[in-house]
């Protein structure tokens, strides 16, 4: 920003003559030793061009003071009290304080920095205008007392110079970008910006971009003058899981197996491979000391067969099933007779009847009871002994008697008709 040259002004004559009563009473009114104007001119930020005013208590020796309005040297008085008659003549502007203050400009003077058609006109150095679409800030400056433009002091809305694209930064800072400028991460938001230049050239650096709304960063990254694309974002929340990690994460990420490499707690999965367990499995089954066998929807489940019932298996050669449809039947269930007489029923096929009567006991095999294959073991329960008879049209066949030899033996019938049998046993002799 430019500044006036300072000049003393003459308050005894306006015909630059220097007439009238300089008394110090009236050009040193704090009684300091000093001419009050002296005193604007150490204010005033250039006393370089002061000359040679010096002199701390009087205005004693003679010095001049340059005007950069009309590059004039004049002479200041000699007197000790107060101010001889100067041989000179003013010209420009009067720059004491008051008069820096009320300096104005027009609008001839001042280009307008927005597209309206009507300029805006300040009225001094360091009024301001403002855009109220991009939100910049502007300040007048004066360049020289005829000639003065606007400096940009653009500051966006959200702080640091506003820019209407992103990647025209030149310089390290803060800016500012709205949603419609070119190359921001978006166009939903304003952001942010922080880019940091990494030598002189510009031809690389690195933006970060804060985004308002979402809370979002975002990065880019410039090498050889090139932008690269923008980082995915991340929020506050996410930049703070980063909290308590102690070395690289990849590094870290890497020495880990990856998830399809391992077996789970919970969930559906296929395990490939064969598979080492350094200890017995826990399976939550329902009922314990069960046999586990898969279920329908294909997952383990207790069954009901006990781990002694699932021994027994131990030994078994061949399949079970076909093994015993190639066996008969044992005679294990019993039909207990009490009496003296007994006729067999075709209900007793593949049965044992036992006769447990003291006294000789009777037992009578008619006929169109029985067929071939059928069988029936008769038992002398007691002391009575058992004598098998044939009923009418039947024929029992034996190489013996028809007669148990005592307690305890049994004799076999084995059917080979309805009407015809072969008797097998222990019998009697007679």
């Amino acid at each position: 920003m430019g500044f006036k040259t300072l000049k003393l002004i003459s308050e005894g004559g306006g015909t630059g003559t220097g007439e009238g009563d300089m008394l110090k009473s009236v050009y040193d009114t704090n009684e300091d030793g000093k001419v009050d104007a002296a005193e604007y001119a150490d204010t005033a930020g250039s006393a370089d061009t002061a000359g040679s005013a010096t002199t701390a208590d009087s205005a004693t020796t003679a010095g001049t003071i340059t005007d950069q309005g009309d590059a004039a040297t004049k002479d200041v008085g000699t007197g000790e009290n107060d101010v001889a008659a100067g041989n000179h003549t003013h010209s420009g502007v009067y720059t004491t304080p008051t008069d820096i203050a009320a300096q104005t400009f027009t609008a001839a003077n001042l280009t307008n920095p927005f597209s309206a058609s009507t300029p805006v006109v300040p009225r001094r150095v360091g009024d301001t205008a403002i855009n109220l679409t991009s939100l910049e800030i502007w300040v007048a400056n004066a360049v020289t007392e005829a000639t003065t433009s606007w400096e940009v002091a653009a500051q966006g809305p959200y702080g640091g110079t506003i820019v209407t694209d992103v990647h025209a930064m030149t310089k390290s800072g803060f800016y500012s970008a709205l949603n419609t400028a070119s190359n921001v991460p978006n166009t939903d938001e304003n952001f942010l910006l922080v880019y940091v230049n990494s030598n002189l050239s510009n031809t690389s650096g690195v933006l970060t971009a804060y985004g308002l709304t979402s809370g979002k960063i975002y990065q880019q990254k410039k090498a050889s003058s090139t932008w690269g694309a923008w980082s995915t974002g991340v929020t506050a929340a996410e930049v703070g899981f980063l909290s308590g990690v102690s070395s690289a994460i990849q590094t870290q990420l890497n020495a880990k197996a990856a998830d399809s490499a391992v077996v789970h707690k919970t969930g559906a999965e296929t395990i490939d491979g064969a598979k080492t367990l350094s200890s017995a499995p826990v399976l939550s089954y329902s009922t314990a000391s069960r046999l586990p066998v898969l279920d329908t929807n294909k997952n383990l489940v207790a069954s009901s067969v006990s781990a002694t019932e699932a021994g027994y298996l131990s030994g078994v050669s061949g399949a079970i099933q076909t093994q015993l449809d190639t066996k008969a039947a044992k005679l294990l269930v019993k039909n207990q007779q009490t009496g003296t007489t007994y006729t067999l029923v075709a209900a007793d096929d593949g049965k044992e009847v036992v006769c447990t009567n003291a006294s000789a006991i009777s037992v009578t095999v008619n006929t169109g009871l029985f067929a071939d294959g059928n069988g029936v073991a008769v038992r002398q329960g007691g002391a009575g002994q058992v004598t098998l008879v044939a009923g009418s049209g039947f024929t029992l066949t034996t190489s013996s008697t028809l007669k148990t030899r005592a307690a305890g033996s049994v004799l076999f019938i084995d059917f080979a008709s309805a009407t015809a049998a072969f008797v097998d046993g222990d019998r009697a002799s007679s």
